[in-house]
């Protein structure tokens, strides 16, 4: 980053679930990150309460639709999924915005786009 969007973007610590059906959560400092199911919904339990705190205007599913060339997309979380296929699995914001708790996870080959965030 050029050193003006350095002093003005934050370096938070970001917790993540570490996935495999675990609720250990590890944190990294970044400049830039992925949202959390939790941020995205404000939906928690396990594994995902500790992953970060309501984004209040990406709750609904029409404040989280993003698109790739005008076209609405699906784009990962830094979420693991939870149950039989978690640690293999990802959640991920499906074209329209909804999320479904473990019915919008797919494995991490799939081709889905990024929402980056950061901190101001």
């Amino acid at each position: 980053f050029p050193t003006v969007w350095k002093s003005v973007i934050k370096k938070p610590y970001i917790p993540a679930n570490i996935g495999n059906n675990s609720i250990t959560v590890v944190s990294s400092q970044d400049y830039i990150y992925l949202p959390s199911y939790v941020e995205l919904t404000g939906i928690t339990g396990d594994p995902y309460d500790d992953e970060g705190s309501v984004i209040s205007w990406m709750t609904s599913p029409a404040n989280r639709i993003k698109k790739q060339n005008g076209v609405a997309s699906k784009y990962w979380t830094r979420s693991a999924m939870k149950g039989t296929f978690a640690g293999s699995y990802w959640v991920y914001v499906s074209e329209d915005g909804t999320m479904n708790g473990n019915l919008t996870y797919a494995y991490p080959q799939t081709k889905n786009g990024i929402c980056p965030c950061f901190s101001i």
